[in-house]
């Protein structure tokens, strides 16, 4: 516990807590920037494995996140998608604090059209991705999935598809504590290949957790300092995956 505390901030409060029975401030740092880079190597495609994914929606002029994970090469594959729309990209980036418009340039983040991110734009991306590869499980925040599923009902997606692969995932401390803790061990594994995707590396560097009396946890919007949709994504993602043994995924 000692050495997971000194690589993950989001574990030294828990260490301190109850081995230590040091009082501690409620929210901290998701994870240090070593582990996080020690895990930035080029990401195997996601053809011909199962695939797993978590899909934060923005409201209104938010960002939007998807991470698709796969289990290849004895690490998780992490494959993820940003959106904004394309007004006011610039403003944005001023006020974010961050190269919006220089990741777009380099292809890693994505626009949509108008002042809002179209719904309908990311919906037909997601049937591609459907055609594409062999999605098992897609987590979503039931909060606005309301307003995405007449989108994907017009893509294409059918009403059994939708209930066979898309899978609400709570907000709360009772979903997130247990997949946060999940993608915190395989990144102290070294299990994770992320290719240093920049907008992902920033919502991670962003992101803090806060827990509750009984120790649960779950990264804070309200208390984190920038956007970490991409790490929502990913935790999700990590929630739907099934556990490894070995290097074959087994659900328990």
């Amino acid at each position: 516990m000692a050495d997971a505390a000194r690589r993950m901030p989001a574990r030294e409060n828990e260490y301190r807590n109850l081995v230590l029975n040091q009082r501690i401030d409620a929210s901290d740092p998701f994870i240090s920037t070593a582990v996080w880079n020690a895990c930035s190597s080029p990401p195997a495609p996601l053809e011909g494995i199962e695939v797993y994914g978590g899909l934060d929606l923005s409201a209104v002029s938010d960002l939007t996140a998807l991470v698709l994970i796969g289990w290849r090469n004895g690490k998780w594959n992490v494959h993820p998608t940003f959106w904004l729309p394309s007004d006011n990209l610039m403003a944005k980036a001023q006020a974010d604090r961050v190269p919006y418009d220089l990741w777009y340039s380099q292809g890693f983040l994505q626009l949509t059209p108008g002042k809002t991110v179209s719904y309908e734009f990311v919906a037909h991306h997601l049937r591609q991705l459907f055609g594409r590869y062999n999605i098992q499980k897609l987590a979503f925040d039931r909060w606005n999935y309301r307003h995405l599923k007449p989108w994907l009902l017009r893509a294409g997606f059918t009403e059994p598809m939708l209930e066979q692969h898309f899978v609400e995932f709570g907000q709360g401390m009772a979903s997130m504590s247990p997949a946060l803790r999940d993608l915190e061990q395989v990144l102290l594994d070294g299990n994770v290949a992320h290719g240093g995707h920049p907008v992902l590396a920033m919502c991670v560097a962003h992101t803090v957790i806060t827990r509750d009396d009984a120790g649960n946890r779950k990264p804070s919007k309200k208390k984190s300092t920038a956007r970490i949709d991409g790490t929502v994504a990913a935790i999700m993602a990590i929630g739907v995956a099934p556990l490894q043994t070995n290097t074959n995924p087994q659900f328990e």
